[in-house]
């Protein structure tokens, strides 16, 4: 589902630039869960940009739900990140001016009528299974930070993506918060048989999937499998 060959970053700077990605190699299969490990600023949302379709400027070859993302348009990847992919940022990206709901809802505003309403009703469900029934009708702005990032993640798996890139989904929660959160991914992955890629720096959140690395210096570091019993997918390396 996830397939990165010799994937390697570069941002300007002075002095010829800072190689923030060098040389990476992943494969994530298709249902199954992982973990990127590593401290802020070792390159975990600039890879998640990548395989997201945000960031073309690369070098190196990335397949993501079976389309190699160098050479497209706009148009095309707009197309795969609306149908094949659900982001979560760190930073949430909600709109202040709308409600909970519709923020979450922002993920099917180009589906068809009857779509719509079936969005409408998962939203609700979605809503609900985070923690927030009854909230809503409610602004971003009335909502604390762990309620913010709940709202981005129902938002995420509005569509059931086939791919999920969750960039530190747990930051802003408590631990009991957090865990029901994992757990809500998790059966994601049973049920829909979703992909999910997690940046974090929290080792109890990594434990969770089925499989983890660690990014170092640019570099991919340590191919260690997940040892949550629970968690979807097939062991060992993918």
């Amino acid at each position: 589902m996830i397939r990165v060959a010799g994937l390697s970053k570069r941002y300007p700077a002075a002095g010829g630039g800072r190689r923030v990605l060098e040389q990476i190699d992943l494969t994530v299969a298709a249902g199954t869960s992982a973990a990127l490990l590593g401290t802020s600023g070792a390159g975990k949302t600039t890879l998640l940009n990548i395989l997201g379709g945000l960031d073309l400027d690369y070098q190196g070859e990335v397949e993501v739900a079976g389309l190699r993302l160098r050479g497209r348009g706009d148009r095309e990847l707009s197309r795969f990140r609306r149908d094949c992919v659900g982001f979560m940022f760190q930073d949430f990206h909600l709109l202040e001016h709308l409600s909970a709901l519709d923020n979450v809802l922002l993920a099917s505003r180009f589906a068809a009528a009857a779509e719509r309403r079936q969005h409408a009703e998962r939203a609700r469900q979605l809503l609900s299974e985070v923690g927030l029934a009854g909230r809503e009708d409610e602004l971003p702005g009335a909502l604390s930070g762990g309620e913010r990032q709940r709202v981005a993640l129902a938002r995420a798996l509005l569509r059931r993506p086939r791919v999920i890139l969750a960039d530190e989904p747990t930051g802003n929660l408590d631990p009991v918060t957090g865990q029901r959160l994992m757990e809500l991914l998790a059966r994601l992955l049973r049920d829909d048989g979703a992909t999910l890629l997690i940046a974090t720096h929290d080792e109890s959140v990594a434990c969770r999937t089925d499989r983890r690395w660690r990014l170092e210096g640019g570099r991919l570091l340590d191919g260690a499998t997940g040892d949550n019993p629970d968690a979807g997918g097939a062991r060992g390396p993918a």
